[in-house]
């Protein structure tokens, strides 16, 4: 059993394959908190915004704040059971909204969007919105056409298994001829399915639909981002089942930022200064502390302190 009971059960990570991490998920956070490295806005494309001028001047000139969320992200961006739309990324950009209003001094609304996987980025690139928050890691190729915020959160690439399952699951092994699902087009696609070749790879399109394979036993583990994960295993359908994820210590490193228009650095920094804020981490605390948040996740995988 894991040491925080909230959670879902992690197995230990014995794996020579987790060495695909060269630093704690936490330390790697917090050099680049500390250096600022992507406040640099290396880039070595060049991308002009279709709409004139930046994000506080189309602000201040409509009072609108436009910004993007998923749906299909737990617990980042997700529906209630009665159809509310609920999620930390909802409440991490209420509270950059509230402290643009304190930066121009005037009221603002937040214009939420429906955004996905596929098109999310050029919605921002466009102009069409001036942030998407949620489950989108921040990676080098990424940094040639978009901008990031600094880190909110820090996962990486798990294995949720059945508990009846785990003792012949050998995550140290090859996993050869293993049913393992993945979503195509994600780092898990491009990165873990090179680790375990010999594993039978079962596309989905999205975690909900994985789950449900799982469930019905016709594979045996899914591939994913450590917490989205978790977020699947609290749906209220799930709760009659038990879950384990492996290994306890992910196998990437996942740093989850908001997206954001290049070549704006005032946006950027009342962004990054949002995410670093006291209110931040109380929100933070209030979503995946292991002992008393709603989607508990281990301290040392996700707190860049």
């Amino acid at each position: 059993m894991s040491e925080y009971p909230n959670h879902v059960p992690t197995v230990p990570n014995c794996s020579p394959r987790s060495a695909i991490v060269s630093l704690t998920p936490v330390a790697l956070a917090r050099k680049l908190l500390v250096l600022g490295l992507l406040g640099l806005g290396i880039s070595t494309a060049i991308v002009q915004p279709a709409a004139a001028g930046t994000v506080l001047d189309r602000v201040l000139k409509t009072g609108v704040l436009n910004a993007g969320a998923r749906q299909a992200a737990v617990p980042f961006g997700y529906l209630e059971a009665d159809g509310t739309w609920s999620g930390y990324s909802l409440d991490l950009l209420n509270l950059i909204r509230d402290r643009l209003e304190r930066r121009i001094d005037r009221p603002i609304q937040l214009q939420l969007e429906l955004v996905t996987v596929a098109d999310r980025f050029k919605r921002v690139r466009s102009g069409e919105l001036a942030i998407v928050c949620g489950a989108t890691s921040i990676t080098a190729p990424r940094l040639e056409f978009t901008n990031f915020s600094v880190p909110f959160f820090v996962t990486g690439t798990q294995f949720l298994l059945l508990t009846e399952n785990i003792d012949s699951f050998d995550f140290q092994g090859t996993l050869t001829g293993v049913s393992i699902a993945y979503i195509p087009g994600t780092t898990t696609d491009r990165t873990i399915r090179q680790v375990y070749p010999g594993a039978n790879w079962h596309p989905v399109s999205n975690r909900p639909e994985a789950m449900e394979l799982l469930i019905r036993h016709d594979i045996r583990a899914i591939a994913s981002d450590g917490i989205l994960l978790t977020g699947e295993t609290r749906r209220p359908e799930h709760g009659e089942f038990d879950f384990v994820l492996a290994p306890s210590q992910p196998m990437t490193t996942e740093m989850y930022g908001c997206i954001l228009p290049q070549d704006d650095p005032a946006w950027k920094t009342l962004v990054d200064s949002a995410i670093a804020s006291e209110a931040n981490r109380q929100l933070q605390s209030d979503w995946f502390n292991p002992d008393t948040g709603r989607y508990p996740y281990p301290w040392h995988i996700w707190q860049a302190d």
